[in-house]
C-alpha cells in the first residue's frame, strides 16, 4: 500500500478530524496538535504532518 493509498482510506477519519478541530480554539488545537505529534512515532511523523496541513488547510 503506498502513502497515498493510506491517505485515501483515511479520507473519513480525517474529515472527521477537520470537524472536531473546527471546534477547538487556536490555543487548543495548537496544544493537541502538539501532544499528537509527541505520541507519534518517529516513523510516521512525515505522515502525519501530511494529514496536519490538510486539517489547517480546512479550518
Amino acid at each position: 500500500m503506498t502513502e497515498r493509498d493510506l491517505f485515501e482510506q483515511l479520507i473519513p477519519q480525517i474529515a472527521e478530524l477537520i470537524i472536531e478541530a473546527r471546534k477547538l480554539s487556536v490555543e487548543e488545537f495548537q496544544s493537541w496538535k502538539r501532544e499528537m505529534m509527541e505520541a507519534t512515532p518517529d516513523c510516521a511523523k512525515a505522515f502525519i504532518s501530511k494529514i496536519f496541513v490538510v486539517i489547517e488547510d480546512n479550518l
